[in-house]
């Protein structure tokens, strides 16, 4: 009997803690004032972690595993820590201890879950985003149905209509932003998603493939088309283009048409509305210079300060001080800024955990790598859970050497 109920109790509290990990990277109400509340989860999943010893069906821990995460913790932590009480500046501990909850959690999912456990897991949870929010999208954008979501207002004054589990911003060219505060973010949940099923399951569904194409289009990002023509470079360069068959070659036909034509009711009422996205990568518009100005802003604050940074307050007071009102986009250069070396580890520890997945090509590792960092680097991921996940299973595949396993293990050999 104890055996039947700790089984029961393990499954819904590995989905609770994805169900955080989802909520605190880039859910769309952490941009409003209940951002500390929803941040707050994090706590509760970190305690119930360290409660769940009693219920524990897996093996104990693993200790190398522990000792990735005290050693990276610490790494990315101390230095910025020890520069707050050298400089006496406490002003900004709220975003420390934002970074300090969502690395604590993020540790505790790598601890819990296997590499292909945590990729199976987000792929699956994303993939019911899209069955959520397709429906919902195209009823938002025919009709006036959902009008009666409460409207919310966000910290840079963008108004949501906030479902819950579906969000759309009025004034926004009625774009797919699921359960996100930007479509950009959904857009590379999606991709990161079409990755998980390319590369780590054995066969992926049609069905499953066109639904999260149609969601990634139904975006209207530019960087969602990049992301998908990415994917297509990734797709023809591993092993699951040798079963590729004539349907999901028609398939990809399909589904590229429909993303360059996005099959909205703007696009049908608006013909400007077509062809967005393209327009959006050759046409230098306002928010691609904000992409290129930020990162270059920041370089040169860290410049100043490579050691221990201006702190996560201080680079972000100094980086509006700085410049005319340009957004801040720029995840790495930000945490350089602001972390000084510690920062340094969001470049060094990805690039190189890529590079020693040797089971895959040597242009789809470069592929990878390359978008890491356009995700990363097009918006602010500093506190999200996921990213922060990442980077613990990153430095794992760094100091071991790892194959890709794409049939019944993991990327960690566990």
């Amino acid at each position: 009997m104890y055996k039947y109920s700790t089984i029961n109790m393990q499954k819904p509290i590995e989905a609770l803690y994805f169900t955080i990990a989802l909520l605190t990277s880039g859910y769309a109400l952490t941009s409003t004032s209940y951002s500390a509340i929803i941040y707050s989860l994090c706590f509760v999943g970190i305690i119930l972690f360290a409660c769940n010893g009693m219920i524990r069906t897996k093996p104990k821990l693993n200790a190398n595993k522990i000792w990735l995460s005290i050693l990276l913790f610490l790494a990315i932590l101390l230095p910025p820590m020890f520069g707050i009480f050298i400089s006496g500046e406490f002003n900004g501990s709220a975003s420390f201890v934002k970074l300090f909850v969502t690395l604590a959690f993020a540790a505790v999912l790598y601890l819990t879950f296997s590499f292909r456990e945590f990729a199976l897991l987000f792929s699956n949870s994303i993939f019911l985003v899209c069955i959520v929010s397709l429906p919902l999208y195209f009823l938002s954008i025919s009709s006036e149905a959902l009008d009666f979501f409460p409207i919310v207002d966000n910290l840079n004054s963008t108004r949501f209509r906030s479902g819950v589990i579906f969000f759309y911003i009025e004034g926004f060219g009625q774009r797919n932003v699921g359960i996100f505060w930007e479509p950009g973010i959904y857009a590379s949940m999606i991709f990161c998603a079409m990755l998980v099923d390319l590369l780590m399951k054995k066969e992926s569904s049609r069905t499953r493939l066109s639904v999260l194409i149609l969601a990634l289009a139904s975006t209207l990002s530019s960087a969602g088309l990049i992301l998908f023509l990415i994917y297509i470079l990734i797709y023809f360069s591993s092993e699951s283009a040798r079963r590729m068959t004539s349907q999901v070659f028609v398939l990809f036909l399909i589904c590229f048409s429909i993303f360059i034509v996005s099959p909205t009711y703007e696009s049908l009422m608006n013909p400007d509305a077509i062809f967005r996205p393209i327009d959006k990568i050759f046409n230098m518009a306002e928010d691609q210079e904000t992409r290129l100005a930020s990162p270059l802003i920041l370089f040169q604050l860290y410049s100043d300060k490579p050691i221990f940074g201006w702190g996560l307050n201080g680079a972000l007071e100094a980086y509006i001080s700085s410049n005319q009102n340009i957004s801040l986009t720029s995840t790495n250069a930000y945490l350089m800024a602001g972390l000084g070396l510690s920062g340094v580890l969001y470049i060094l520890i990805p690039v190189i955990g890529i590079i020693r997945i040797s089971s895959l090509t040597l242009f789809v590792r470069l592929l990878l790598t390359v978008s890491y960092f356009f995700i990363v680097n097009k918006e602010p991921h500093v506190y999200f859970t996921l990213t922060n996940c990442l980077l613990f299973f990153m430095l794992h595949s760094a100091i071991k050497k790892t194959r890709f396993r794409t049939r019944h293990k993991s990327l960690d050999s566990e």
